[in-house]
């Protein structure tokens, strides 16, 4: 997670380029990366290329739905 006063200023988006090129050198197999969040970190995700595969409502409290999402995992070997 990134703190609050960091957020749109790239660094979401650099960790989750580390970690996408950590799987194309160490793990080249992995075709889909799958995840939950909240419908606060949604959007992010989806800005990442994430779809979401569904959502179940107050899942972790009232008002805090459940998103579970998918992303193919581009430049697969």
């Amino acid at each position: 997670m990134v703190e609050r006063s960091r957020h749109r200023q790239g660094y979401g988006r650099a960790l989750w380029e580390a970690r996408l090129d950590w799987l194309r050198a160490h793990a080249p197999e992995v075709r889909t990366v799958v995840l939950d969040t909240t419908q606060h970190s949604a959007p992010f995700f989806a800005r990442l290329g994430f779809g979401t595969v569904g959502v179940r409502p107050d899942f972790y409290a009232p008002g805090l739905d459940r998103h579970d999402m998918r992303l193919t995992v581009p430049g697969g070997a």
